[in-house]
Parts: C-alpha cells; sequence; structure tokens
C-alpha cells in the first residue's frame, strides 16, 4: 500500500474520487485523511478472500445476524447504509496480497481495534495461518491446523484454517 496523496482529504473529497484512475490498476483507501493506493491481489488471496466471504456470510445469514460484506472480507453485522460505511465493522479479515506486508497489515488492525472492531483475522497466504486480534487481549497465532473462531463476536462460529485454502495442483 503507497500512499498517492500527501494532502489531507476528507471523506466527501474521498466519494467523489472516480472508482479508479484510467491508468491504474489499484484502488484506493482512506486512512486518517490519507488516500492509499490498494494493489490488486492475485489468484490465491482471491480465492482465500472468496471462501472467507462465503463460510462467515453462510453463519451469518443462517444465525439472522445481519450482513457482510467483500471488499477486502469487512464485515459488517448489524448496519446497512448508502455509500461508504462509516464506522468500523464488528468483524474483518485481512488476506494478504503478494504485496502487502505484516507490518502493514498489522498496522491496520490498530486502526480497526481504535476505530471500534471487535473481531480480525488476518490471513497470511505464505504460511498458510492466520493471527486473530480482540480488543484488550494478546493476539492469537492459529496454524494450518489450527480453528479460527468468532469469538464472542460470531458466537458459535468455528473455521479450520485449513478449509480456506484451496488445494493447489500442479499441470
Amino acid at each position: 500500500m503507497s500512499s498517492i496523496d500527501r494532502q489531507s482529504m476528507t471523506i466527501a473529497q474521498f466519494e467523489e474520487l472516480p472508482a479508479r484512475r484510467d491508468d491504474s490498476v489499484f484502488d484506493y483507501e482512506l486512512i486518517h485523511g490519507e488516500v492509499f493506493e490498494v494493489s490488486p491481489s492475485g489468484t490465491l488471496p482471491s480465492i482465500v478472500t472468496a471462501s472467507l466471504t462465503r463460510k462467515p456470510g453462510d453463519f451469518v445469514a443462517a444465525n439472522d445476524l445481519g450482513v457482510v460484506m467483500s471488499a477486502e472480507g469487512g464485515y459488517i453485522l448489524s448496519q446497512i447504509t448508502r455509500g461508504f460505511f462509516r464506522g468500523a465493522p464488528d468483524f474483518t479479515v485481512e488476506v494478504q496480497s503478494q504485496n502487502d506486508t505484516k507490518r502493514v497489515m498489522r498496522r491496520n488492525v490498530k486502526l480497526y481495534l481504535a476505530a471500534g472492531t471487535r473481531l480480525v483475522w488476518l490471513v497470511f497466504t505464505g504460511d498458510r495461518a492466520a493471527e486473530v486480534y480482540q480488543p484488550g487481549l494478546d493476539e492469537i497465532v492459529v496454524g494450518a491446523d489450527g480453528l479460527l473462531s468468532g469469538a464472542d463476536t460470531l458466537p458459535g462460529l468455528s473455521l479450520p484454517v485449513c478449509d480456506i485454502f484451496p488445494t493447489l495442483r500442479t499441470p
């Protein structure tokens, strides 16, 4: 993720930006008034993100807990709005893309938790592992043999880490 504009920008100004610049394959994020390019994710992160949208999404729907949104796995459990969502999701998942560093992903966790997110899963595609974050608690590292839990945010949700990764076949 790299900054494209060092000038401060309001949410209203950000909402006026085109969805994507004509010369760019990047999407954008607004963090504390600064616009950042977000690189495309690639095949494996896209597959993992789809799995992490579908499986918790089925759980949320079956238990009438609200809605699930994509866009890097941002989950909003109780509120639907027009335009950009203002606030923090109850639960979010960040899946590592080829250009994402763990340092930047962990910085995002701090932003989510400070904004009020109750549960964050970081999924590392290269390691086939995850980290789980909740306010006031130490992070939990979950290996490929472990289970991701919905904790108090999605009680009853349990997802084997190995189930979110595809079986890779060689041609």
